[in-house]
């Protein structure tokens, strides 16, 4: 697969923004606080507003921690995560999603560039389906079979 920098630096902070939307809608759900929900996954409460917030990326043992905090295999938090990113890269954000600054310049960006293509350009792997469905969006494509 062959993608920017800046594609994939887009790729990486859309599932980080997705990923923190999961969490928080998953700890919201159990009725936790983020402080006893940090305790109960024995990991600091920045932790979770920095995963929550999309500020950095995590590391495999949090994610876990979150997890089992959660009551869900990583699987499922996964699968979910991809979930959310095919919704939004077809419906657009929710307005309860702040969108960090770099993500709106940087989606902005590729948009424009591929607005300005007099013809569409190829279409992005089907392996990044935020990519494919920016592109599906942009070009009037729909979903196929």
């Amino acid at each position: 697969m062959k993608l920017t920098r800046q594609q994939m630096e887009a790729e990486m902070a859309f599932h980080q923004l997705a990923f923190g939307y999961c969490l928080k809608r998953r700890r919201l759900e159990l009725h936790l606080a983020q402080e006893q929900f940090a305790a109960q996954c024995h990991v600091s409460r920045a932790e979770v507003q920095h995963a929550e917030h999309a500020r950095h990326g995590l590391r495999d043992p949090t994610r876990l921690c979150f997890c089992i905090g959660l009551g869900i295999s990583e699987l499922e938090l996964v699968a979910e995560v991809e979930r959310v990113k095919q919704t939004w890269a077809i419906q657009g954000f929710p307005a309860e999603v702040e969108v960090p600054q770099t993500l709106a310049a940087t989606l902005k960006g590729i948009g424009d560039a591929m607005k300005a293509e007099t013809t569409p350009p190829s279409c992005p792997s089907a392996t990044t389906p935020a990519l494919l469905y920016a592109w599906m969006r942009a070009f009037g494509s729909t979903p196929g079979r």
